[in-house]
C-alpha cells in the first residue's frame, strides 16, 4: 500500500536525521518503485505526488515527473537503445522518471519464442544504471498491468527481481 510506503520513507528520513546529528553515516534508500494497476487508477498522479514528497524530504533535487514509454528508450539500430536509455536517465537526474507500460520492454522471451533485443538492451541498461548508490538523485517508477509486469520481472533480467 502506498500509505505504508510513504510512512516508511518518512521514518527513514527521520532516522537519517538522527544519524546525522550523531555524525554517523547515512543509510541508503532506494527511491525506485513499481506501481501496478489498470488504466485510470491514478498511477501517474501518485507518481507526481511521490516526486513532490521526495523533494520536500530532501531526497530529490527537482522532483519533476518525466513520463516515458518503452518506445522512447528503444533505438533504431542495435546499440542505440543503451545510449538513448542513458541519455533519458541523465536528463531525469533530480526527477521522477515514470516508465508507463514498462512491461512492453519485455516481449516474452523464452515464453513466446520471440526476443526483442532492443527492449532487452533497455532493461539491461536500466538495471545497470539505477542500482542504489549514495547520493543517487533519481527515482524510477515502472507502471503497468499487474500480470504483465510480474511476467516481465520473473522472466527477464534477474536484476529486476530485486
Amino acid at each position: 500500500p502506498v500509505k505504508d510506503q510513504v510512512e516508511n520513507i518518512i521514518k527513514f528520513v527521520a532516522s537519517n536525521a538522527v544519524r546525522e546529528s550523531r555524525e554517523q553515516q547515512f543509510e541508503g534508500l532506494l527511491l525506485n518503485r513499481v506501481f501496478l494497476g489498470n488504466p485510470g487508477t491514478g498511477k501517474t498522479t501518485v507518481a507526481k505526488i511521490y516526486g513532490q514528497l521526495l523533494v520536500e524530504l530532501g531526497l530529490l533535487s527537482k522532483g519533476d515527473v518525466i513520463v516515458k514509454t518503452p518506445s522512447d528508450f528503444k533505438g533504431a539500430v542495435l546499440g542505440n537503445s543503451e545510449k538513448q536509455t542513458r541519455d533519458i536517465l541523465k536528463a531525469a537526474e533530480g526527477c521522477v522518471l515514470v516508465i508507463d507500460e514498462a512491461y512492453s520492454l519485455h516481449s516474452g522471451g523464452e515464453l513466446s519464442g520471440t526476443s526483442d533485443p532492443y527492449g532487452e538492451a533497455v532493461i539491461t541498461t536500466l538495471v545497470e544504471q539505477i542500482q542504489p548508490k549514495p547520493g543517487s538523485d533519481i527515482a524510477v517508477i515502472f507502471l503497468g498491468y499487474e500480470a504483465e509486469m510480474r511476467q516481465m520481472f520473473n522472466h527477464c533480467n534477474p536484476g529486476l527481481k530485486r
